[in-house]
């Protein structure tokens, strides 16, 4: 059995109200407020913060230099409100990789070697995709923070949409 993380989309009203910004200085995403998490998921310089509570995901944060942006007009999913939930049998066995635990926070690692994890930003509309910007059979698309969307295929993490603010 492969062991990876699966993420489940619950439609819902809105997890977690705030606001998402990108940091121009030193090329990081952030989400204020950033809520209580304990769990980050890494994918590649993303990370997924979730409350071990509920395996809620609570926000996204990460690091995507300008200079590494594809620029192109992209199609944003169709997305609800709702709540991106992780799962698997055993918390230290769903994760590809268990990077570290420090005290109550966990950290895990999903390793991808698909090369569509790259970085998209369309212009006109404000949103950044990190991952596979194309619509597939099977997506489910939620909207779980504030202008963060994450697209689900078959409980596997296809993309991740932010609209930043620029600061």
């Amino acid at each position: 059995m492969e062991d990876t993380i699966k993420f489940r989309c619950i439609r819902s009203k809105l997890y977690n109200i705030g606001k998402p910004t990108y940091h121009m200085k030193d090329g990081s995403f952030c989400f204020d407020p950033c809520g209580n998490t304990d769990i980050s998921v890494y994918i590649h310089y993303f990370s997924i913060d979730i409350s071990s509570d509920t395996m809620r995901a609570g926000h996204i944060t990460g690091w995507a230099p300008l200079k590494m942006w594809e620029h192109c007009s992209l199609k944003t999913p169709r997305y609800t409100s709702g709540q991106i939930v992780i799962y698997g049998e055993y918390i230290g066995e769903f994760s590809t990789r268990l990077i570290e635990t420090i005290g109550e926070f966990t950290t895990y690692l999903v390793e991808t070697n698909d090369p569509l994890w790259d970085y998209y930003y369309d212009k006109r509309s404000g949103w950044f995709c990190l991952g596979n910007p194309a619509k597939e059979l099977g997506d489910e698309a939620v909207e779980f923070a504030t202008d963060t969307v994450v697209v689900v295929n078959n409980g596997v993490l296809k993309s991740i949409w932010i609209r930043p603010v620029f600061v």
